[in-house]
């Protein structure tokens, strides 16, 4: 590849009429400017990647697996994270449940849906790039019977400057023509292919910058603490104080739920001691001393006492259930939380590098189709005002661009096929 770029740098073409200069310009775009554009740097800056191997990619691809995980249904969350877990926090704003409900759901729809509709596309658009490629590599040279390359050895040929056209021109003239008219179709259906997979990106960028800023109120409220509408600043209580973030609020219920769990236990076991006392003397005093479970109760005070802990042991016994419950409530809504704030964490930077590379590979298509057109329009008037030494340079200079775009093309080929086979990231936790 190297050596062709040198021996196109050494390929002299000065243009010597407008006419030459729009072809040569419109040739450069083909075979240089355009192909490379879809070709970038390793973050080692050493090795090329094709264009849509970048990390925004991968992010992208990870935060849609990722926010598929997420509940899709405001029933089912209802269901997970219920109303009553919020009462601490509904005392300070009756919204932050109704937030946390409808960002966690829009969230996982957006991304379903894009999973559903965009992702697998996104992961396979290298195959357009991958197919063009192949094209370009059999029309513009490989294809022996018809070929870009083969044509202009012919067209070139500096001897019909200054004679007529033969049966050999005009057969090399509508080669060129069939594989100009080829290349073009060809990049026009891929253009409109990338066209379609961007504006799949620039809607799916769209729906999750509304939900990046849901998000981002509730890492306001629930983690760096909720600011007044108004002014902007820290939202301050009645006594003066800083309002602190919800989950503050709710690790202080959590804490007070351990506090109660804990001296709940030690009261339930006070009360089984309780309980086995008096059961053991209510049996005691019971009828004619038989040890039968529904003839226990003999005494009338012993078996009131009896009762009373047994129902106290019970009563224990349920708080403890429904503390823990509480409390498991509460943790399980502060992970939601993170889980939420961590899935959003500088996305639209990455989801932008994306739908910009996205844009880089539309672009090639649609510069190809232009150029190709451009290109088409002027290879009748290939003779036309370029004298013999001219016509030397410019055949010269166009079979050395074709060979680099030829080797350009394949290494887009090569790279193509490297991205898709990295193009499903291993998730190993999500």
């Amino acid at each position: 590849m190297a050596a062709v770029s040198v021996a196109l740098n050494n390929a002299q073409w000065e243009p010597e009429n407008d006419g030459e200069s729009q072809l040569k310009t419109a040739l450069e775009n083909v075979l240089i400017s355009s192909p490379s554009s879809v070709i970038t740097k390793a973050p080692d800056n050493k090795t090329n990647r094709f264009i849509l191997q970048t990390q925004g990619y991968h992010d992208l691809y990870l935060y849609v697996v990722e926010g598929i995980t997420f509940t899709d249904s405001t029933a089912d969350f209802e269901k997970q994270f219920t109303k009553s877990t919020f009462a601490v926090v509904d005392k300070i704003d009756v919204s932050a449940y109704d937030l946390l409900r409808d960002t966690t759901v829009s969230v996982a729809k957006h991304c379903k849906e894009f999973n559903s509709n965009g992702l697998g596309k996104l992961t396979t658009s290298a195959n357009g790039a991958i197919a063009y490629a192949d094209h370009c590599i059999g029309l513009m040279k490989e294809k022996a019977d018809i070929s870009l390359y083969n044509a202009f050895q012919v067209l070139l040929d500096e001897k019909y400057v200054t004679q007529p056209k033969d049966n050999a021109f005009e057969e090399a003239l509508e080669s060129a023509t069939l594989a100009v008219q080829a290349l073009q179709k060809s990049a026009k259906e891929k253009a409109e292919d990338a066209k379609a997979m961007v504006a799949l990106l620039q809607a799916f960028y769209t729906q999750t910058d509304g939900d990046v800023k849901k998000v981002g109120t509730i890492e306001e409220k629930f983690l760096t603490g909720p600011k007044d509408p108004v002014t902007g600043q820290r939202k301050v209580k009645a006594d003066g104080t800083l309002q602190e973030p919800y989950s503050e609020v709710m690790d202080a219920e959590v804490a007070r739920l351990q506090t109660e769990i804990t001296n709940s236990i030690t009261r339930r076991d006070e009360e089984n001691d309780k309980w086995a006392t008096a059961r053991d003397k209510a049996i005691g005093l019971g009828v004619g001393g038989v040890f039968l479970i529904w003839l226990w109760i003999g005494s009338g005070v012993e078996t009131d006492k009896a009762i009373k802990a047994k129902n106290k042991y019970d009563e224990m016994v349920t708080l403890i259930t429904k503390d823990s419950q509480d409390k498991a409530d509460l943790v399980k809504v502060l992970e939601l939380v993170r889980a939420l704030v961590n899935h959003f964490h500088a996305l639209l930077p990455k989801m932008q590098t994306a739908l910009t590379a996205m844009k880089e590979l539309q672009n090639l298509f649609n510069e190809q189709d232009l150029n190709f057109q451009l290109i088409l329009n002027k290879l009748t008037d290939l003779q036309t005002g370029v004298s013999a030494k001219g016509q030397r340079a410019r055949k010269n200079w166009i079979t050395t661009a074709i060979d680099e775009a030829v080797e350009k093309f394949k290494e887009i080929k090569d790279l193509g096929e490297e991205f898709k086979r990295g193009a499903t990231p291993v998730i190993e936790q999500l």
